[in-house]
């Protein structure tokens, strides 16, 4: 039987140490996160693709543990409505993780994936499902 995740779904992943809940894209954020990297391909824009990826680790990205700010205190996202601020965007693409963090972010353009695989399909190293939870961890948006 085929399943389905609502917006308001989350998904566990890990990613090396660090544990990022996702949620479900909605068309609209797909349209324009595709669109982003799509221009970007076609054109050769690197702006524009780098765009994309951004925006899909804003609309994406719910909650994370495993990061700490250079005082040693555990990293708290910051959100303007249900997605990432640019401000947060960028502190996360700072990880040494980006590159991974990225991929996993775009993987969720074309639905839920069983598995996280890179441009090529190859399984990305050190990603792991761990869990779908049908309701919303209460800390995190």
């Amino acid at each position: 039987m085929a399943k389905i995740l609502r917006r308001s779904d989350r998904l566990t992943v890990k990613i090396d140490d660090i544990t990022v809940k996702l949620a479900p894209l909605s068309i609209h954020q797909k349209v324009e996160i595709q669109t982003a990297m799509h221009n970007g391909r076609s054109k050769a824009d690197i702006g524009e693709l780098t765009r994309g990826l951004v925006l899909s680790l804003r609309y994406g990205v719910k909650g994370i543990d495993g990061v700490q700010d250079a005082d040693g205190n555990a990293y708290a996202l910051a959100f303007e409505g249900d997605a990432l601020t640019e401000q947060c965007a960028d502190d996360l693409m700072n990880l040494e993780i980006t590159q991974k963090l990225s991929m996993v972010c775009a993987g969720m353009l074309n639905g839920i994936p069983s598995d996280f695989t890179d441009q090529y399909g190859n399984p990305i190293e050190g990603v792991e499902l761990i869990k779908t939870s049908q309701e919303p961890d209460s800390k995190n948006v």
